[in-house]
This record gives C-alpha cells, sequence and structure tokens, in this order.
C-alpha cells in the first residue's frame, strides 16, 4: 500500500472514530489537564473508570513543561469558537464530573449559568 496524505487522512478518522464512538457516556469527565487533573485521570484510568480528559488548550500540563502528549479521546472547542464557527458540539454524559481547575466551584459556576440562561 502507498502511503499518501488520504491514506494518513483515512487511518486518523477511522481510528479517532473508534474511540469517540465509545465516549459519548462515561464514568467520569475530568475537567482541565494541569498535574491534578492529568493525576486524577491517569489514576481513575489504572483501576478501570472509563474517563475523559477535557483540556482547552492543545497541549495538557498546565505549569508543567513536557511534550503534552495524552492517548485517547480529545475533543477541541477552541479553534472553532476562536474562528466563530456554526458547528454543532459533541455531547457527552458523565456520572461524575471532577473540577480540576484549581479555581473554586468554576465548572459549578459555568453549570449554574448555562442553567440560567436556559431558563
Amino acid at each position: 500500500m502507498r502511503l499518501n496524505e488520504v491514506t494518513i487522512s483515512r487511518a486518523i478518522l477511522e481510528e479517532q472514530h473508534r474511540v469517540l464512538i465509545n465516549y459519548p457516556e462515561m464514568d467520569a469527565a475530568v475537567v482541565v489537564g494541569g498535574p491534578s487533573g492529568l493525576a486524577c485521570a491517569a489514576l481513575l484510568g489504572e483501576r478501570g473508570v472509563r474517563c475523559a480528559l477535557i483540556e482547552k488548550k492543545l497541549s495538557t500540563g498546565g505549569g508543567m513543561w513536557g511534550d503534552g502528549r495524552v492517548g485517547g479521546l480529545v475533543i477541541n472547542w477552541t479553534p472553532v469558537d476562536m474562528a466563530g464557527l456554526h458547528v454543532g458540539p459533541l455531547t457527552v454524559a458523565c456520572t461524575c464530573t471532577v473540577d480540576a481547575t484549581g479555581h473554586d466551584a468554576m465548572i459549578a459556576r459555568m453549570v449554574e449559568r448555562k442553567g440560567a440562561a436556559s431558563r
């Protein structure tokens, strides 16, 4: 088989589809991929908990230096938001959310604001 850009793109799409199709529902969502979020997601994963790490940036690690590579599900909404594009968002559901932002109740406040806006 001759490798070209189309073949490589097809392989990436097939692999990511295989991963993504299993994650609309999960046990835990860990919000923010800084040191505490990465540690939490790793520990949960080691214990067989189906979890996703949700990070705004293209790299993880927060204040840590490193290569920032993470295997698994990646949903990056920032470029869509920055470009002002209208794209239907992907929705995932989880039993538990871990707020690893380092800010007091940031995720709870965001959920509260979105709930108030929809009323």
